[in-house]
C-alpha cells in the first residue's frame, strides 16, 4: 500500500510540474523549415496546391476532402495520422505564396496557419514552410516545447521533395 501511495504521489507531483511548466510557456509559437528542390517553381508550386494529391506522397496524411467554399476560400478537411484538422485556404498567390489557415473553432486544442513560401534558386525552388501556431493545452505545450515544433514541417517536406524526385533533408530556419 505504501508503494502505492508513493506512485501515486510522484505522478501527481509530474502532472503539477508539467502543468506549472506548461502555463509558463508561451501560448504561441513560430518554426519555420526549407528545403530546396531541383525543379523549376512552377512545378513545385503545382504539387504544394494539390491538396487531393496528398495522400498519395505524404505519409501522415491519410485522406483528404474538399468541402464547400466559405467566404470564396478553399476548405480542405485533412485526415493526418493524429487526427482530423479542417484547414481554409486564407490566399494563394501563384507561384510563390500560399497561407491556409486551421479552422479552430472555440475550445479547440490548437490552432494557427502555414505559410508556404517558393523562390527560385537557380534552375531549383526553394521552399520555406512557416508555423505560426498556438497550443491552448498546457501538457501539449510541454511535450511539443520538448520534441520542438518541425515534426510535421519536416514530414511535409521531406515526402514534397521525395515526390519531386529530389530529396534532402529540410533545414531548420526558425524556432
Amino acid at each position: 500500500m505504501k508503494w502505492l501511495l508513493i506512485i501515486i504521489g510522484v505522478v501527481a507531483a509530474l502532472a503539477l510540474m508539467t502543468f506549472v511548466v506548461g502555463s509558463r510557456l508561451p501560448r504561441e509559437h513560430q518554426a519555420a523549415s526549407q528545403i530546396t528542390i531541383d525543379r523549376p517553381i512552377d512545378e513545385v508550386w503545382a504539387a504544394v496546391r494539390d491538396f487531393a494529391a496528398m495522400p498519395g506522397y505524404w505519409p501522415d496524411m491519410k485522406k483528404v476532402e474538399r468541402l464547400p467554399d466559405r467566404g470564396g476560400h478553399e476548405v480542405w478537411k485533412q485526415t493526418l495520422k493524429n487526427g482530423e484538422i479542417t484547414i481554409e485556404v486564407a490566399e494563394s498567390s501563384a507561384p510563390d505564396r500560399l497561407v491556409t489557415a486551421i479552422d479552430a473553432p472555440p475550445g479547440s486544442p490548437f490552432g494557427g496557419r502555414w505559410i508556404y513560401r517558393l523562390e527560385r534558386a537557380g534552375a531549383a525552388t526553394r521552399v520555406t514552410v512557416t508555423e505560426d501556431g498556438w497550443i491552448d493545452n498546457k501538457f501539449f505545450r510541454v511535450v511539443s516545447k520538448l520534441t520542438g515544433y518541425h515534426g510535421t514541417l519536416d514530414s511535409f517536406l521531406t515526402a514534397l521533395g521525395a515526390k519531386l524526385g529530389s530529396p534532402s533533408p529540410p533545414e531548420h530556419i526558425e524556432g
